[in-house]
């Protein structure tokens, strides 16, 4: 049966443990890394759904979408179906369309999406009081500085110096965010391939790094990736202040928040490529040079908007 064998070639093999008895009539792999593999499942009835089977880190997407997303009522791609599997989780998502922000990049694309952003970080604000999980600390953040410059020395010990500088600024900037700063929701991971264009605006998905926090490592992480496209940040910061004046919600110190947001998202990167990425995706040894340069960068910023000197490259 030929047509049998064509239809089955294009599904994976494990998506029968979320389908719940609905006949798959074919699919398009969008992502497949080492610890993830994702498609996008056409039925014979209904709409065409997302699929994912993940391992590691990836797999606590799952609890992140039971214990913080569903919960605390966070715009995120409704879970279908999931499987909980011995070391892996196979979800199922509604589909919120096939066009990313990185498929079609424009400074209006990434001002909605910080605009989104704002809304976003509003709306949990008080919602996510109750949840005891998935929260940062400074403990953690100050364990991925730690983790990244012992990996950072394994590997590149030429770029460890300007790591180190960043340690001294970590726990009073994060002290003075706690106190200043409600906690909301971050996505942890908010680029441009993990924002989908609808007809009714960007929405986020691939919520795995989902947590509790008040850092802006989000809007940096959006800013960041535009200006790899060429798109200027001044645009897309004013979109992120002026949506949270629109709804009530007006950012102080924006310009401190973003430099620490960053310092936090990029020491958490490099984390990730030392300790997982390089070994999931070959290429990430390569990443390490342009994420060292943006602690340094941000580094640098945050001892001058904090009044706190940061020690010099040794």
């Amino acid at each position: 049966m030929p047509g049998l064998e064509a239809v089955e070639s294009r599904v994976p093999g494990w998506l029968g443990l979320v389908a719940g008895g609905r006949v798959a009539v074919g699919g398009d792999k969008l992502r497949h890394w080492g610890i993830s593999e994702t498609w996008r499942i056409r039925w014979a009835a209904g709409p065409t759904t997302i699929v994912k089977r993940c391992a590691g880190e990836e797999a606590l997407t799952l609890d992140v979408y039971e214990e913080l997303l569903i919960p605390c009522r966070i715009s995120a791609p409704r879970l279908l179906a999931a499987h909980r599997g011995d070391g892996f989780v196979v979800l199922m998502f509604e589909d919120l369309g096939r066009v990313s922000l990185a498929d079609q990049p424009s400074i209006d694309g990434f001002i909605a999406s910080a605009r989104m952003l704002a809304r976003l970080r509003h709306n949990a604000q008080g919602r996510v009081a109750t949840v005891d999980r998935f929260r940062f600390a400074t403990a953690e953040i100050t364990d991925a500085w730690a983790r990244a410059t012992t990996g950072l020395t394994a590997v590149r010990p030429d770029l460890v110096n300007t790591l180190r500088r960043c340690e001294p600024l970590l726990a009073p900037n994060l002290r003075r965010l706690a106190e200043t700063v409600p906690d909301t929701i971050v996505h942890g991971d908010f680029e441009s391939k993990n924002i989908v264009l609808t007809d009714t605006g960007p929405g986020a998905i691939d919520w795995a790094t989902g947590r509790v926090g008040a850092h802006l490592g989000d809007l940096y992480s959006l800013i960041r990736d535009a200006g790899l496209v060429g798109e200027p940040p001044d645009g897309i910061v004013a979109g992120y202040a002026d949506e949270c004046a629109l709804i009530g919600t007006p950012v102080t110190d924006l310009e401190w928040q973003l430099a620490l947001g960053g310092l936090v998202w990029t020491l958490r990167a490099l984390r990730w490529v030392l300790e997982e990425g390089i070994h999931v995706v070959p290429a990430a040894i390569t990443w390490l040079d342009e994420l060292v340069q943006r602690a340094g960068n941000v580094t640098d910023n945050l001892a001058r908007l904090s009044g706190t000197a940061a020690p010099l490259d040794a």
